[in-house]
């Protein structure tokens, strides 16, 4: 099938009282053959367009846009902030009736945008579970153009965690938000800035321990080889000592690390006890 060309098609109409099952179908206009369709399923009076040939008298172009709009409606729940944005789709179809002589009664499929409704002049005849079909009627010789435009709305979530102070000032002007949320995602971002500070201590402190050990590795390694002439006792000694500093130092980066991961487990249940509370309060309106 060529994509800028549309099909031709005959309208049929199950006028035999049975089901007709699904199959090949040859097509006839009096005696002359026009080509192969293929029938779906069809009910007693049920009625169907069957595609037999490719239209070259007709070229079809399709140019399409999608805008996401502002914000205009949040929601909190189970920890997620859910943001809806209008979405405005135009689709706009630009057909060329080239046929000699021959106007053409155009079915236009057209996907419709889900939840969307349309706006503008242009009625769509019929409606499928997935499509708005248009009935257009193209003058011999002529290019029309057709513009379909919906509205709908566009839905993203992300996590309460991922919020930004630029995010939460945007949905206080905005009155998304009611004020109780305001506040508490206040609290919620100040609570994760101190998360990510001590975060950050509580890894350089690691790091540092990490450098204490490696130092005394090297010390002890150095004690191993060392002699005992008057040289190599003194050497001894400022080894012996840098060791004992090196302990005191690990004994108290133990107790910082503990009052740390302490400061962080109280921390993250505040955190967690923030968003809850938000999860409580009710919706804005």
């Amino acid at each position: 099938i060529r994509a800028d060309n549309p099909l031709t098609a005959i309208q049929f109409r199950n006028t035999t009282g049975l089901t007709l099952e699904a199959g090949p179908i040859t097509i006839y206009s009096t005696e002359e053959y026009l080509g192969e369709g293929m029938l779906h399923g069809l009910r007693p009076d049920e009625e169907t367009l069957i595609p037999y040939a490719v239209e070259l008298g007709c070229r079809i172009e399709i140019d399409h846009r999608t805008e996401a709009k502002e914000v205009f409606q949040c929601e909190i729940r189970s920890g997620l902030m859910i943001v809806s944005k209008r979405e405005v789709r135009v689709m706009k179809y630009n057909i060329d009736n080239t046929a000699n002589g021959n106007a053409l009664e155009l079915y236009l499929d057209h996907p419709f945008l889900k939840g969307g409704a349309l706006s503008g002049e242009l009625k769509p005849q019929s409606e499928t579970e997935n499509h708005f079909r248009f009935k257009l009627q193209i003058a011999a010789g002529t290019e029309e153009t057709f513009d379909i435009e919906e509205t709908g709305a566009q839905m993203t979530s992300y996590s309460l965690l991922e919020i930004t102070a630029g995010r939460l000032e945007h949905y206080q002007s905005a009155n998304l938000l009611r004020p109780e949320q305001i506040a508490a995602l206040r609290k919620l971002l100040a609570v994760k800035e101190r998360l990510a500070e001590l975060t950050e201590q509580n890894k350089k402190l690691k790091q540092d321990v990490d450098v204490v050990f490696r130092n005394q590795e090297r010390l002890r390694e150095n004690l191993k080889v060392l002699g005992t002439t008057p040289g190599e006792g003194e050497l001894r000694d400022r080894y012996l000592k840098q060791l004992t500093a090196d302990e005191d130092l690990l004994t108290s980066s133990d107790q910082k690390q503990a009052a740390l991961e302490e400061e962080l487990k109280l921390a993250r249940i505040e955190r967690n006890e923030i968003l809850k509370s938000i999860s409580n309060i009710s919706p804005a309106v």
